[in-house]
């Protein structure tokens, strides 16, 4: 898939079609650092030095935007679990023991979530001001 980049197509993978597709129907405009777009990935030199230069990248950026794909059954109410946990974990505790089955099949289809094996998840957590997961 294409997008215009500096009025000249760019290719670009699905996932980040997807994030970008999201992005304009919630009619957000905002300045983005896009690793996919503002490094080379297929010069090794670069890729290399560019990934030094990301925990850099992570302190300076006001939020760092983590998208983890398009929506599924279970990221729903996964998300919304989570947000219990950080505001009120004892009704997320008190979930998780129960025999909610949906609650927990969210939860691990989170847990497991390809974007967790990437290296620098680590960087963008413990560096960010602040952290958005979409």
């Amino acid at each position: 898939m294409d997008i215009l980049l500096n009025k000249r197509p760019f290719k670009v993978r699905k996932n980040l079609w997807g994030f970008l597709a999201q992005g304009r129907a919630s009619g957000h405009a905002q300045s983005l650092w896009i690793s996919a777009v503002s490094i080379n990935q297929d010069d090794i030199g670069e890729r290399n030095h560019q990934v030094a230069l990301m925990s850099k990248i992570y302190r300076k950026a006001s939020t760092v935007l983590v998208w983890l794909g398009t929506a599924t059954e279970h990221s729903g109410p996964a998300m919304t679990h989570l947000r219990d946990l950080n505001h009120d974990p004892v009704i997320f505790n008190r979930r998780f023991r129960s025999d909610d089955a949906g609650m927990k099949t969210a939860l691990c289809e989170f847990i497991y979530h390809p974007y967790w094996r990437r290296v620098w998840v680590q960087q963008e957590f413990a560096l960010a001001k602040q952290l958005l997961l979409l």
